[in-house]
Order: structure tokens, then sequence, then C-alpha cells
């Protein structure tokens, strides 16, 4: 079992568009992976974070502070063992839904471009005819005239008192960043700060 699910994750790091796990469905038919032996204890703890709330802050701060209280030595290394797992579901979850979503997305793109085509395609077949109106016992089809609205032809032209100037101001974080590494000892208003970042695998 533990080599499958090392399989698993293996197959969801190097390929995420095949990913094909077992997924189990709650009430509200949210997707949840699960691809860790995670003891039922720090589970339970852990899935706390996953329950619906208005208030998700008052959530994590319960986690946290139930997690906390395990600070035993021979605790420590199962609670962060554990908190690393769980971490990385949630990831793999997050990638499962982002996929999803733009699967979901890229068809509602697709089924707006057709439904738009298709309704210019019928006000001109109709415009041909000279018919402002049809209909049926499933559905009525009218003609429409829509509110006036501006089409700009040649911007140059405009006065400037139709004219509003938009000022964006971009801070070049990688040039200053640049400059300090290059030896500039001070730059007003900034300063470099590192980080730390946690991998799991």
């Amino acid at each position: 079992m533990e080599c499958f699910q090392r399989f698993l994750m293996n197959l969801a790091m190097d390929h995420p568009r095949t990913l094909k796990t077992t997924s189990s469905f709650n009430e509200e038919n949210n997707m949840s992976i699960t691809l860790y032996q995670i003891a039922d204890d720090y589970r339970d703890i852990l899935s706390l974070m996953e329950s619906d709330s208005d208030d998700p802050t008052t959530l994590h701060q319960l986690v946290q502070n139930t997690l906390d209280q395990l600070q035993l030595d021979d605790q420590f290394t199962d609670k962060a063992l554990a908190v690393a797992c769980y971490t990385r579901e949630l990831e793999l979850e997050a990638e499962a839904v982002a996929l999803t979503e733009k699967s979901i997305r890229n068809r509602r793109k697709a089924l707006e471009s057709r439904s738009e085509f298709l309704r210019n395609y019928l006000i001109t077949q109709l415009q041909k005819v000279n018919k402002t109106e049809l209909k049926s016992n499933q559905i009525i089809i009218r003609l429409r005239k829509t509110p006036a609205r501006i089409i700009v032809d040649d911007e140059s032209m405009i006065p400037d008192q139709f004219k509003e100037v938009e000022t964006l101001t971009h801070i070049r974080k990688n040039w200053m960043q640049e400059q300090l590494r290059l030896g500039v000892d001070f730059i007003p208003g900034v300063h470099l700060e590192t980080g730390v970042s946690l991998t799991l695998r």
C-alpha cells in the first residue's frame, strides 16, 4: 500500500494531468485526495480545517493550538511528518481542482462563443427576410433595437476634453535587486529580506 501511494505521489508530481486516484466525496461533493497513511488522531485534528465555517481563521487557530499542545520530543517528529503529509495532500487536491477549474472555464468560453455566433447568425438571417419576430410553442424570437453606443473610429481625432489620462507606476523590483546584487549599498524605501521555504517530497 505504501509503495502504491508513493507511485501515485510521483505520478502526480511528474504528470499532474494524468493523476487518477480514488477520490471520496463528502455530502457537498467536494473532492478529497488521500495519498498518505496519517494517524487518525492527527488526521482528525487537521481535517478540522475543512469544516464549513464563516470564520476559517478561527478554525486554523484551533488546529494550531491543538497541535501546539503536542510538544513532547517523542511526539514532535510524528506530528511534523503528519502535518507535512497532510499539507502535500491539500496541495495535490488544489492542483486537481485547478485543472478542473481550467477545464470548466474553457468549456464555458466555448459555449459562450458558440451561442454568440448563433445569435448573430439569427439576427443576420431575420434581417435578410425582413422579419422581427418568430414564435412557436417552445420559444419566441424578437429583434429589438439596442441603445446607441459610441464606436471609436479614430482615437487621435477625439478632443482632449473627452479623454482621461491614467498614470501607472510600476516598481521595478527585479532591476533594484540586480543593482543591490551588483554592489549598490542602499536604495531608499526598500530593503532585502531572506525568507525560508519548505520542501515536501
